[in-house]
């Protein structure tokens, strides 16, 4: 993996000391850090590696907890959380190099009430993954590292390789890997579903969930609505951000006031994968498993709107559809 080589030479620099590693929900940011253990195993980058998985909980205990059984000691029943954060550094300290891990980082972690070594301690490095930019650049990642959906030509690779042997269906299988847009844990979903002869469609729930968790992390209703019009655009559709300041915030008191909320919201869900970058200038573009989830989103809610757009359709639909406060 280009980025598990391009990490490691980070890795070696002695005056980076926070390194981010993020992207899109399933994307499987875990498997590269992973695969960076594994690596480091064979290099005098750092004498010590330890991991903490953080996720949507971030239960400082837990983090406390998981750091300090991989260093070899326990904590007591009645310890709080700041004697606990005392024991954890000055253990810390101790140590000549140390790397520490910090997977599905979800908000801004405070290290001195982890009891991580914060400030200049020369011989602590941190290594964070997190499916939200901002995440990284708040805790102040000095090198920041994006991992991209795969190819169609690494899709079909890995999915090859996941089910190891010569497939019965070819067409089949390349047009469900293709159905996965890039997403690894779609592609071993689906590999693993067809391998053990299961229903496909039984297994959304794993793939979408990942997604799903993303978009229930989103803090206002204004950014789940901007996210929610963007399926009325075709699959791989360059969407112009103008149309979605139009759908939803028609009836702000300017043209320019909505055109700024709108830029300013799909910069956000850009910076939390559940939007992409497009080529086109004031575009953007939506991942096919992330608009998926937003169609079921929407769908589920009565209050929502939703219009799905078609090859056949030829206008846009009246502003006024696209929600019910606008009628």
């Amino acid at each position: 993996m280009t980025c598990v080589n391009s990490v490691i030479e980070v890795l070696k620099n002695e005056e980076v000391k926070i390194i981010g590693i993020c992207g899109m929900g399933g994307v499987d940011k875990t498997t590269v850090v992973k695969e960076i253990i594994i690596r480091l195993a064979g290099l005098k980058v750092s004498d010590n590696v330890v991991m903490a998985v953080v996720s949507q909980s971030q239960s400082i205990r837990k983090i406390q907890s998981e750091i300090a059984d991989e260093l070899g000691f326990t904590y007591d029943r009645e310890d709080s959380e700041t004697r606990r954060a005392l024991r954890l550094y000055l253990r810390l300290k101790q140590i000549n190099k140390i790397l520490i891990l910090l997977d599905d980082v979800w908000t801004e972690l405070d290290f001195k009430a982890i009891g991580l070594p914060y400030g200049p301690h020369k011989e602590c490095k941190v290594l964070l993954t997190s499916r939200n930019l901002e995440v990284c650049n708040a805790m102040e990642s000095q090198q920041i590292f994006t991992i991209p959906v795969l190819t169609p030509k690494e899709s079909w690779e890995l999915f090859r390789e996941i089910i190891g042997k010569p497939l019965d269906y070819p067409d089949l299988a390349k047009r469900v890997t293709k159905k996965c847009a890039g997403l690894p844990i779609a592609i071993l979903t689906v590999a693993k579903a067809l391998e053990n002869k299961r229903n496909i469609s039984s297994m959304n729930d794993k793939v979408y969930s990942s997604i799903q968790w993303s978009y229930d992390r989103l803090e206002s209703d204004d950014a789940k609505n901007c996210l929610l019009l963007c399926p009325l655009f075709l699959e791989d559709y360059d969407i112009p951000i103008e149309y979605l300041g139009r759908g939803y915030f028609g009836n702000t008191d300017s043209v320019e006031e909505a055109r700024n909320r709108v830029h300013y919201l799909v910069d956000k869900l850009q910076r939390r994968f559940l939007l992409l970058d497009s080529k086109l200038k004031d575009h953007t573009k939506m991942h096919d498993i992330v608009r998926d989830v937003a169609i079921q989103i929407a769908s589920r809610d009565p209050h929502r709107f939703l219009i799905r757009c078609d090859a056949e359709k030829k206008g846009w639909p009246k502003m006024g559809l696209l929600d019910p406060r606008l009628n």
